[in-house]
Order: C-alpha cells, then sequence, then structure tokens
C-alpha cells in the first residue's frame, strides 16, 4: 500500500525530475504557526520538521521566517485552500477586554522554501478592524456598532472576508455579529453584508465552492431559532450584489454539556462537534439534508475543535480537548482512542498522512496511514522539541517549493 499523495504540481515536478535525468532534495514538510498570548510575543514563522527527511531528532523553527504580529493571533484560513493556497489570512486581536483592536493580515505562502525565506512576507496592507478604517454599504442595516472577531473566513479569490464577533470576549454588550467585508469595493474595504441575529459565536464555515469547481462561495452558521441551533447560508456575492441570509431549516441538537463547539467540511459533507459528540450534515449534490440524532456518534467530553482536513480526504477524525487528543479512525468510529495532551493545536499533513499537534516548545506527530484503530502507541505517536515557540495558536501545512538540483 502507498500513502496518498496529493498535490498535482508537486507530482509534476517529480515526473519531469524523473525524465530530465536530474535529482530532488526530499520535500521538506512545512508548516507556518501563529504564536503567542502578548502582544511582545506575538508572531507568525516557518517550522520544518526535518526528521522526515532523517536530518535530526527535533524540529526547527526557519531561521529568519518569525515575522511579528501587532497582537495575538486568534484564527486563520486560506485561500484557494484546495487548490493554489496562495496565501495565508490572519486575524489578530488584543486579548483584554479593556480592548478590542484587531487586524487582519495577508502573507504570501506559496512554494515557500526553507533554504530561503524571503517570500514569506505580507501580500496586502493590513486592514484594521474599526468603524474608521472600514465604508458601510448604505444597504446594511442595522449598521454594525462595534467589532469584536473572534474568527476569520476568506472567499476562493481573497476578495470578501468574513468575521465572527463575539461581543462577550470583549466585555461589550453589543449583539454578536457576522460581518462580510469586500476587500476591493471601491473607496477601500466596504462591510456589505452584518448579521446579528442570536447566532452561535463556536462555529462558522465559508465553502469555498469556486475552488472545487462550484460556481458560488457559501458562508455557513448557525442561528437560534426557537431555542435550537438553526443551519443558514449566505451566498457570497461575485458580482458585487448584497449577499442575503438563506434558511436551510436544518437544527442540531444542543444542551448543556453538549453545545456546538466547531464546524467544518468532511469529504463532501459537513461536521458539527459538540461538546461530547459529533454528527454529520449529509450533502448531496449541493443540498444538504437534516441529520438524524440517532447517527450521532459520541466523543471525548469537553471537547472544543476538530482537526479538519483542508484537502477533505483523511478518513481520520481528529478531536482536541483542553487536555486530551481523541481518535476516531473514521466518522462512523464510536470506539475512540485517546491521549493525554495539553492546549494543543492540530493541522493534518495530506501529502503523508501525519497528524502534528503543536503545543509551547513541543509537537507530537500521529501516524494516520498506520493507526489501525487499536492503540496509539510509539509505533504511530511520536513527540518532539521545538526550541523557543510559545504558546501555538494555529498551524497550517504549506506546500513546499520542489527544490531541484542539476
Amino acid at each position: 500500500m502507498k500513502r496518498l499523495a496529493l498535490g498535482l504540481s508537486v507530482l509534476l515536478a517529480m515526473l519531469l525530475v524523473s525524465c530530465t535525468g536530474t535529482s530532488e532534495d526530499p520535500l521538506e514538510v512545512l508548516f507556518v504557526v501563529g504564536y503567542g498570548t502578548t502582544a511582545a510575543e506575538a508572531g507568525i514563522a516557518i517550522v520544518e520538521d526535518v526528521t522526515a527527511a532523517g536530518g535530526s531528532d527535533d524540529f526547527v523553527i526557519v531561521e529568519n521566517s518569525r515575522r511579528p504580529l501587532p497582537a495575538p493571533p486568534v484564527d486563520y484560513d486560506i485561500i484557494d485552500r484546495l487548490n493554489q493556497r496562495s496565501e495565508l489570512v490572519v486575524l489578530s486581536r488584543v486579548l483584554d477586554t479593556t480592548s478590542n483592536l484587531a487586524n487582519v493580515l495577508f502573507f504570501n505562502i506559496e512554494e515557500l522554501s526553507p533554504n530561503d525565506p524571503s517570500t514569506f512576507q505580507e501580500s496586502r496592507p493590513r486592514l484594521t478592524i474599526d468603524l474608521d478604517s472600514l465604508e458601510v454599504d448604505a444597504d446594511v442595516s442595522p449598521a454594525p456598532s462595534s467589532f469584536c472577531p473572534v474568527a476569520v473566513q476568506v472567499d476562493s479569490e481573497g476578495r470578501y472576508i468574513a468575521l465572527l464577533n463575539d461581543q462577550s470576549q470583549c466585555a461589550s454588550t453589543d449583539p454578536d455579529a457576522i460581518d462580510v467585508i469586500d476587500l476591493e469595493a471601491s473607496g477601500g474595504a466596504r462591510i456589505v453584508a452584518h448579521i446579528q441575529d442570536p447566532i452561535i459565536t463556536t462555529a462558522f464555515f465559508l465553502e469555498q465552492e469556486e475552488s472545487r469547481g462550484g460556481d458560488q462561495d457559501k458562508l455557513y452558521y448557525f442561528e437560534e431559532v426557537a431555542g435550537e441551533p438553526e443551519l443558514q447560508r449566505l451566498d457570497i456575492p461575485n458580482d458585487g450584489d448584497e449577499p442575503e441570509p438563506i434558511s436551510l431549516d436544518i437544527t442540531i441538537e444542543s444542551r448543556a454539556g453538549n453545545e456546538i463547539v466547531d464546524f467544518g467540511g468532511v469529504f463532501e459533507d459537513y461536521l458539527v462537534l459538540r461538546e461530547d459528540s459529533f454528527i454529520v450534515i449529509p450533502n448531496q449534490g449541493g443540498a444538504l439534508s437534516q441529520p438524524d440524532e440517532s447517527d450521532a456518534i459520541e466523543t471525548s467530553n469537553n471537547s472544543e475543535r476538530a482537526v479538519f482536513d483542508d484537502f477533505r480526504r483523511t478518513q481520520a477524525l481528529l478531536v482536541l480537548s483542553d487536555n486530551r487528543l481523541t481518535v476516531h479512525q473514521s466518522l462512523l468510529d464510536e470506539d475512540e482512542n485517546d491521549i493525554f495532551l495539553q492546549n494543543a493545536i492540530g493541522v493534518i499533513d495530506p501529502l503523508n498522512e501525519f497528524g502534528y499537534l503543536f503545543t509551547a516548545g513541543r509537537v507530537s506527530r500521529f501516524d494516520l496511514f498506520t493507526y489501525d484503530g487499536e492503540e496509539i502507541d510509539a509505533d504511530n505517536y511520536r513527540s518532539f522539541r521545538i526550541d523557543d515557540l510559545p504558546t501555538p495558536a494555529f498551524a497550517i501545512w504549506v506546500q513546499a517549493r520542489l527544490e531541484v538540483l542539476n
């Protein structure tokens, strides 16, 4: 059996190398990690798994790859996640209830190399999230009165971003809201949609349909209707028109101790993670349907987030709480295994089928390919050092530039 190989450009490059008689260095395994809980230490950097090529027993932060952020990173997304993966979008915000200062930054992540990280730079001007910096479309009513963004999503082409605002994080009594911002509007960045119904502030997801061959990107989020979370959809405009919310009449059972904590795409469907269970919303050719609660799968208590694969090919599901990693071999696996792991963030390497779990100063690598659903042990799970890595907020896998030697 062979590991799943992804990335057409990498495969074509390797084919070219084999046909021309040249040789290539092993393809580096690279990540961009956002870190820091204070403005003084906030930043992002390229991290390399040098153990993958047998070069060391530890991971390293690539020299000269650290980039400072104006405030701690709180969330991220990737433009064209499935294909070109050209830019990283980073939401940074002061983690202090006395301030709601926030910025959105953009970084080039295309064809990065640990040998020359100079291309890893900001790719656009920073966007400050406040009422002085953002225009508000005349059709938007009510207009936003303040911002406290906790999550960001971006469309396929990088024209629109969506911000999820949880006002409790900024000690504000303003309504929680979602703001959709047109970055290319005439006159500067402009809010084209502001949704402040009783939304669920722990989960939203922008489906980059255009990257997957569809005709329009779609933002999914949950709104509380009659005491239950109901799935809503907002079609992201491709002609500058004002987007309108659409109710999908799909409700998810939620109760104290089993509330929604995360949401994202898995294969063609959508996964809703709750505090002690998960359930899949089926998608048949773009038509989402009501899941049966009897199909819900129990997972570890106090779950906080799932580790989603941007390429949506990974069979296993990794679930993180504040002190556990829980592994389901598939979305139908009721017999989960878990291991102690404190305050980790996760990412999938789709090329090698590894799950990487980052914590301050360390990373654990979980081999999804050899995991048979039995034990999490030394055969499939190892821990490594990363010197001088502060508390991580997110990590993404990036496709390394193929270095060809004549």
